[in-house]
This record gives C-alpha cells, sequence and structure tokens, in this order.
C-alpha cells in the first residue's frame, strides 16, 4: 500500500513494506517552459511561483490545482493502485500568444529513501537499444571506460535539440555544477533505481518524456523532461500523463508496467 499527502506543488510517498524511505515527485522550480520548437530562442519561461496554490484531500485520489493570483493555470491528478501512481499534470495556456512547444521538467527525488541510494549509479537505469543498461555502464558505453559523472542529462534518440531549448531559458543546470550532457543517449523514456538489497525497484515515465536526467550524489533523483504539447492555442488546455512504480519486483517486472502503458498511451493517442 502506498501512502501519498501533499504539500505545495508535490506529492510525498512511502510505502508501508518498505520503511523508512520517503520519496518526493515535484514539477522542477513550479515552470512551464515555452519556444520555438526549430528556434530555441527567444525563449519565455512562465514561473507560477510563488503565487501556486495546491488545494488538496491527504488520500489515495488525489488532485491538486495550480492558482496563480488570477487564473487556474493547471492541476494534479494522483491515484495509488498497489505498487502504481498514476499520474495526470495539467495546464493551461492562459496568455495572449499561442505556445509553439511547451516542455515541464519532473523531478523524482529519492534523498530520503535511504534503501535507494546510489550514487556510483549502478543501480540506476535507463534503456538502450531495448535493453536495461546502468547509468554508470551507459556513460562508460558513450564516453570511455573509465567515464563518469554522477549527475548526468540524457536525451532520447531523436530528441537532442531540447537541451538547446533549456539552455536558452537557464531551465537546464549548468555544467559547472557538475553535470553532464549526452545528447544521444537512450532509447526508452523510463529511469529506475533498484534497492541495495536487490529486491525493490522505485521508477517512472511519463508521456512525451524527451530527456531523463540523474542527480546521485545530491538528492538521489531521476528527472523527466516532458513535452506538454505543440501549437498551443490561448486558452487552451493540454496534459500528460505519467506513472511512478515502487514495490518489490525485478526490473523485467517494471518493464512489464512500462511497456504496457506506453502502448495504451499510444493507441489512444
Amino acid at each position: 500500500m502506498i501512502i501519498l499527502s501533499a504539500a505545495g506543488p508535490k506529492i510525498i510517498l512511502s510505502h508501508t513494506e518498505c520503511l523508512p524511505n520517503e520519496f518526493v515527485l515535484w514539477q522542477e522550480h513550479n515552470q512551464i517552459l515555452v519556444s520555438s520548437e526549430d528556434d530555441p530562442g527567444p525563449v519565455k519561461t512562465i514561473d507560477y511561483q510563488p503565487d501556486v496554490e495546491w488545494t488538496h484531500q491527504s488520500s489515495q485520489n488525489v488532485r491538486g490545482v495550480l492558482q496563480t493570483d488570477k487564473d487556474t493555470v493547471g492541476s494534479w491528478e494522483v491515484k495509488a493502485k498497489g505498487d502504481r501512481v498514476e499520474l495526470v499534470f495539467t495546464v493551461t495556456n492562459t496568455t495572449e500568444d499561442a505556445w509553439p512547444v511547451a516542455e515541464a521538467f519532473m523531478c523524482y527525488k529519492h534523498r530520503g529513501a535511504v534503501y535507494f541510494w546510489d550514487p556510483e549509479l549502478k543501480r540506476t537505469f535507463l534503456e538502450w537499444n531495448g535493453e536495461p543498461v546502468s547509468v554508470r555502464d551507459r556513460v562508460r558505453q558513450m564516453c570511455g571506460p573509465d567515464a563518469f559523472w554522477p549527475k548526468n542529462h540524457l536525451h532520447r534518440v531523436g530528441f537532442e535539440a531540447t537541451c538547446d531549448r533549456y539552455d536558452c531559458a537557464g531551465f537546464r543546470n549548468p555544467p559547472e555544477h557538475g553535470w553532464h550532457n549526452h545528447r544521444t543517449a537512450t532509447t526508452g523514456g523510463w529511469m529506475a533505481i533498484v534497492s541495495k538489497d536487490g529486491n525493490w525497484v522505485s521508477g517512472t515515465y511519463w508521456e512525451g518524456c524527451e530527456m531523463l536526467a540523474q542527480n546521485g550524489p545530491d538528492y538521489g533523483c531521476i528527472h523527466a523532461g516532458l513535452t506538454l504539447g505543440r501549437e498551443i492555442a490561448p486558452d487552451q488546455t493540454v496534459s500528460c500523463r505519467g506513472v511512478i512504480i515502487l514495490g518489490r519486483m525485478t526490473l523485467e517486472n517494471f518493464l512489464e508496467h512500462y511497456r504496457k502503458d506506453t502502448e495504451l498511451w499510444s493507441d489512444k493517442a
């Protein structure tokens, strides 16, 4: 059973069979990045902080409204089911201009998840050519047998330009903070951490995911960079679905969830 509480635009999770561990999902910086798909500049970053208010009921079914002092600009919908947390993130273009492309950055924090701490990135996995590979091994595949960076931005094949848009808006952490960028790094839209004893998996995947990242030494985060939509007209609302998996299972069990959900999302698109 997964326990949920909500405070601010974030979701706090733990598992009754896997205590003491705390996991936090939040929309990093409370920002939506708006930019041109072909030309990364000029870029508008719409910042909803500090005027964001979260209204919720602490239960297994949570709905939160993102509210500025003028408008309702978005919402979270969260449903916990067994080892799954299903999410829908919604945002509305409340400006007078169309959005060429809008993106958000979701951070799934494991700083309080002591069983999952993985600064060496041996148990943090993503996908390459349809198979799981640790971030440590993937970095070495790309950059040589001795390469290691504790913080990595890992772009999906075909979406390398996403980081250019992030750079223009200051949306991506700069290299001087220890981050390393890999433009063609993964063929999947998921990232997961296996627990120290190998019996648990904590991972996430999102519709529209174009980039994954991990911040191992500081927060134990895994991140998803999402495209919410393109050519979003004024007053138009767009949404993005995501899933968190937290349970006693193998990595292959986690991938079964991922394949089933992404196939379903594709069929409904």
